[in-house]
């Protein structure tokens, strides 16, 4: 019990930071900004349709559940991500106990502690980390119980945990090649029965790799450049990732949210020399594997057998950034700290073998061989602990996030248009343009800052340049509805009504269920005359948003000057329920109940 308290005691020690941490980068998109979050119906959409932006509807519900209990206050996301990141702490330790590894509480600890995995945990959207790999580890635990005892229940909770995992994050799909690694490297063999038992494990995770790869292809957009490495790159890619890696979990410095994007060339020799050394080394230990490389080879082969669905040979949208990501090793670092560890623990017992013909000189190295692997444990445990702590400082807020990313790493174009955004919002419009264009010099086809870029001119006034930037990102992206609409409205704002409808009907043609197209259009054709067609945009709009107060105003405007008053104060009623405090609905309420009540008089 003191063991498990300590692991909890020490990760809230490390993560306490990011308890009063915020939103950051991706959160609106799965959490805050969600559409599907607050629908009547959101569980059916999450589990049964393909309109979210990943299919891992388990994770979809704890967020909803979540959203439920806490509202938008963060604060509850966070302590429920570092509560269940200790758990998983604790599992790692009972798995390796399990498996009568000598210094399993440390290593557990270590994970639990270690900075490489502040992203996973301070992040709110990485919940999917830590929930999948909360299954697949009660998934591991029921399947060494149950080949430990053969009770058929253990596997069948096996079985289910492991489906949950899927549900939660598909990056488990490699625990049916662990668990016959597990039998081959116990038993020597690989039984029929034991094939047998790992069908179902192996089926789901077939199915649930083809639904992602879907995903990746299909609803992140995860096509097109920025994804046609070759095979051969992506071999070379995957070499230098495992190296990367280990090296971030061995030294952890200089971790990043955007590491720097590799340039992969065939063409030279030295681009092959991380792959080919990963190689003979795995060679090298097999050779030793049965006199002392056995655990060295068992540790790296978890790592890298976990590591291969994020190695590159699968399209990630995320890798039109980097390669390299620090919670994509989430699930994988157990491998290399385990390794590590017990090389470290042998090197100390092998220092310390003392001679035998002596028990005081034997007492002494061996009290000697104790307190030095606890001096040594806590002081690297207190080093992990104090860098988690200062990393989960960054990850308070987006602003701190790009100014340390910008920091190590310059050139990372998404971070110099996410910066931008963070200053306009603080309204440093200056400064954010110049991050607008520092991206475009990185990136000059990268749609969303030219967009972005127009925005800001648009907002400080400038609209003639604005309107060269929207038309830029449209060139670099045909089906940016938002440059669309963005540029329609410039160019309303400047008198081109006609050329602002066109573009208004082609963002409509793209996507026929916004709100926002159907009202700025509808308010041309208002300008142009065409009451009619107006009005049939304006409802158009209350189909797809019934509790939209700002169409109902301007719907029930249209009515007024119709003289249809009963509609319009229907419409400007409603929208003064919707919006209590709305004085243009109130307004515009007593006006036209005036000019009812004087059109019923005698």
């Amino acid at each position: 019990m003191i063991k498990i308290l300590s692991i909890f005691i020490l990760v809230f020690i490390s993560y306490f930071p990011a308890i009063n941490g915020g939103f950051i980068w991706d959160d609106d998109t799965f959490l805050t900004d969600n559409p599907i979050m607050a629908k009547p119906d959101a569980l059916k959409r999450f589990w049964v349709t393909t309109e979210a932006p990943d299919y891992f509807p388990l994770v979809s519900t704890t967020l909803w559940l979540q959203r439920l209990i806490w509202g938008l206050n963060p604060m509850g996301y966070h302590i429920f991500n570092i509560v269940l990141h200790a758990f998983n702490g604790v599992m790692l330790w009972l798995i390796l106990y399990k498996l009568r590894f000598r210094s399993a509480w440390l290593a557990a600890t270590i994970f639990a502690v270690h900075p490489v995995h502040v992203e996973s945990v301070a992040w709110i959207t990485e919940i999917k980390n830590l929930q999948s790999t909360f299954f697949f580890m009660l998934s591991l635990i029921c399947y060494l119980n149950f080949t430990n005892s053969q009770r058929k229940q253990w596997y069948l909770f096996s079985v289910i945990f492991f489906f949950m995992a899927l549900l939660s994050k598909t990056s488990v799909v490699m625990l049916p090649i662990l668990l016959l690694l597990y039998h081959w490297w116990s038993d020597g063999s690989l039984k029929k029965e034991i094939l047998l038992n790992t069908i179902p494990f192996f089926t789901f995770s077939v199915f649930f790799s083809a639904v992602t790869i879907w995903f990746q292809y299909n609803r992140a957009g995860a096509v097109g450049e920025p994804w046609s490495t070759g095979f051969l790159e992506r071999i070379l890619v995957a070499g230098r990732a495992v190296w990367f890696y280990m090296g971030k979990l061995v030294f952890p410095f200089d971790l990043m949210f955007i590491y720097p994007h590799w340039s992969m060339e065939p063409q030279k020799l030295s681009s092959y020399m991380p792959t080919v050394a990963l190689i003979l080394l795995i060679v090298f230990f097999w050779n030793k594997r049965k006199i002392w490389g056995g655990p060295i080879l068992a540790g790296s082969g978890y790592f890298m057998i976990n590591l291969f669905p994020v190695l590159g040979f699968f399209n990630i949208y995320f890798m039109r950034y980097s390669f390299v990501a620090d919670h994509w090793q989430y699930l994988a670092s157990p491998g290399i700290i385990v390794m590590v560890v017990w090389i470290a623990t042998s090197l100390l017992d092998s220092s310390f073998s003392s001679p035998s013909h002596r028990n005081t000189v034997e007492e002494y190295h061996a009290q000697s061989k104790k307190y030095l692997k606890a001096s040594l444990g806590i002081l690297l445990l207190g080093f992990l602990t104090f860098t988690t702590f200062h990393r989960a400082e960054i990850f308070k807020k987006n602003f701190s996030l790009w100014e340390d990313t910008l920091a190590k790493n310059p050139g990372a174009w998404m971070a110099h248009n996410n910066m931008g955004i963070e200053l306009e919002k603080q309204g440093k419009l200056n400064e954010a343009i110049k991050q607008y264009k520092e991206t475009l010099r990185l990136n000059p086809s990268y749609a969303v800052a030219y967009n972005n870029l127009g925005l800001a001119l648009k907002q400080k006034g400038d609209f003639e340049e604005a309107t060269i930037y929207f038309r830029k990102a449209i060139q670099n992206n045909p089906k940016f509805w938002e440059s669309l609409n963005n540029l329609g409205y410039v160019l309303n704002t400047l008198g081109r009504r006609e050329e602002a409808a066109s573009y208004f009907q082609q963002a409509l043609a793209i996507n026929p269920f916004s709100v926002e197209l159907h009202n700025n259009l509808a308010n041309i054709l208002v300008a142009k005359g065409k009451i009619d067609k107006a009005k049939k945009h304006y409802k158009k709009a209350l189909r797809i948003d019934p509790e939209n107060a700002k169409i109902h105003i301007n719907l029930g405007t249209l009515f007024q000057e119709e003289k249809e008053y009963l509609k319009a104060i229907n419409h400007f009623q409603k929208a003064l329920q919707l919006k209590p405090d709305l004085k243009e609905a109130r307004q515009y309420l007593s006006v036209v109940m005036e000019q009812y009540r004087k059109s019923n008089s005698p």
